[in-house]
């Protein structure tokens, strides 16, 4: 199952190499799972690095 999500709140300390300051971000989410025997049994996250960059540069 693959899920598309709108993540949006503030960095108050470092984010990676990215110092937050307390701004404000918002940056689109890819979440995949796994399924068996209808119960999630993997998650992975790819958040879009390049927005988050655009924001906190």
């Amino acid at each position: 199952m693959v899920d598309n999500v709108m993540w949006e709140g503030r960095v108050t300390g470092h984010l990676g190499a990215w110092a937050g300051r307390g701004r404000r971000l918002c940056h689109r989410n890819l979440v995949i799972f796994e399924v068996r025997g209808g119960l999630i049994c993997t998650e992975t996250i790819y958040p879009d690095f390049a927005s988050i960059a655009r924001a906190l540069a």
